[in-house]
């Protein structure tokens, strides 16, 4: 007795969506991860004969500006957004504040006045060691 032999019935396998797929996850991730150059802050800091320059990481870094602008780990913001950015963070963590050695004396005391009235308790202000 001879069995018949089945064909295999072959499954169309079309190339088209999974290409499109991977050009879609190629396409998002290649606009997701625009590698964007950290800002560099060109402030003058002030000179002292005494200047400790221990980098931390886990500080909040502030920068003033001469002209007034205020920077919050190099990113740009007004006074009015400063409450916003400071929500949620340990108000135990160090301040590090980096002002420009022409910057107005009272833009300096509003800031400190900010961040004391905020909570935080910690405030290095920067400077550079005196030649």
């Amino acid at each position: 007795m001879r069995l018949k032999q089945r064909r295999r019935q072959r499954i169309p396998f079309d190339l088209a969506p999974l290409v499109d797929l991977l050009f879609m996850l190629l396409m998002f991730f290649m606009i997701g991860y625009s590698e964007k150059q950290p800002q560099e802050m060109e402030v003058n800091l002030p000179t002292s004969a005494y200047s400790q320059n221990k980098k931390n990481e886990e500080n909040l870094q502030f920068f003033l500006k001469e002209d007034g602008k205020l920077f919050f780990n190099k990113e740009e913001i007004s006074a009015d957004q400063l409450e916003g950015k400071l929500l949620g963070i340990d108000r135990e963590r160090s301040i590090e504040l980096h002002a420009d050695a022409q910057t107005s004396y009272q833009s300096i005391v509003n800031l400190m006045a900010e961040l004391g009235k905020q909570g935080f308790k910690k405030l290095q202000l920067e400077t550079e060691k005196a030649q």
